[in-house]
């Protein structure tokens, strides 16, 4: 905050000394930014995202400006770790990608302890992007989705449901990955997942919570936020799978198209900060293009 015409943000994670609050963290830093003195602060209100919880304060008309600096100070309850993350908002347009922002901020990797070099930082902007994206389309004409360039291992396959969820469904899958034979049978790699067929009971829960094969999160924490999903087309259900093999998130979608016509299922596994952005370029995308397959 060198100036008040710049967006940006900045995220930070330590694992704390016992009996540090997200009060003292949030009070803490509201001190030790002494640029804030500038700001118009605003109420302390609470702050749950369905994986963190803890306390969010927005500071106002700094330097006599229309910018706005909003803190968020958080915890993971399973484990401790308190998170800060920092953002100034100088247009309309920055509001949009706060909530972008509150939306996709998570730790993916080794956190150090307060007092020590937190050498698991993760910084989601700078370095944490990929070269470029690319449109897929299934070798049949069905599924299409952008995905990182570097991302250049990709597999379709037919009747892609028969051993992933039921004895009788067959449909179309696409996988893209750095190694896609990899993706599928480990975690640690980065990739996607998306499978389609017309051939269902219309059921979006129980697809959702089908815990086998392609859809297995055995090997995840449930962090159990499942929420709603909607986009322009689909609708269905979202869910954030953290820890999956011992470092790899999973982000599971199960929706339909308005006249249901069939069920499309799109799993994405993360595993760097690069990866964040490469799941906000998988949603907008992902779509179907041909006649889906029973």
């Amino acid at each position: 905050a060198d100036t008040w015409t710049t967006p940006g943000m900045a995220f930070s994670a330590v694992l704390p000394v016992s009996g540090y609050t997200v009060d003292e963290l949030l009070a803490t830093n509201v001190e030790a930014l002494d640029f804030l003195g500038a700001c118009d602060p605003g109420p302390v209100e609470d702050y749950d995202d369905g994986l963190y919880v803890g306390l969010s304060q927005l500071h106002t008309n700094c330097g006599g400006t229309p910018t706005a600096y909003m803190l968020i100070a958080a915890e993971d309850p399973a484990n401790e770790l308190k998170l800060l993350v920092r953002i100034q908002i100088t247009a309309d347009r920055d509001f949009e990608a706060l909530d972008r922002i509150i939306e996709t901020f998570r730790v993916v990797g080794a956190v150090g302890t307060l007092g020590e070099d937190v050498e698991g930082e993760v910084d989601v902007d700078p370095g944490g992007s990929y070269s470029g994206y690319r449109n897929v389309i299934d070798e049949t004409g069905v599924l299409a989705v952008e995905a990182p360039v570097e991302w250049t291992d990709e597999f379709t396959l037919e009747d892609a449901l028969v051993d992933s969820v039921t004895e009788d469904l067959g449909g179309i899958g696409l996988y893209v990955s750095t190694d896609v034979g990899a993706w599928e049978n480990s975690w640690g790699v980065p990739g996607v997942g998306i499978l389609a067929t017309s051939d269902w009971n219309g059921s979006i829960e129980d697809w959702f919570f089908f815990d086998r094969g392609w859809f297995s999160r055995s090997d995840c924490v449930d962090t159990a936020n499942v929420t709603a999903y909607e986009d322009p087309i689909y609708t269905g259900l979202k869910g954030t799978y953290t820890d999956c093999g011992g470092g790899t998130d999973l982000v599971l979608i199960v929706a339909a198209p308005a006249d249901r016509e069939f069920v499309i299922v799109v799993g994405a596994t993360l595993v760097t900060a690069a990866d964040l952005e490469a799941l906000d370029r998988i949603i907008a995308t992902f779509q179907v293009v041909g006649p889906v397959p029973a």
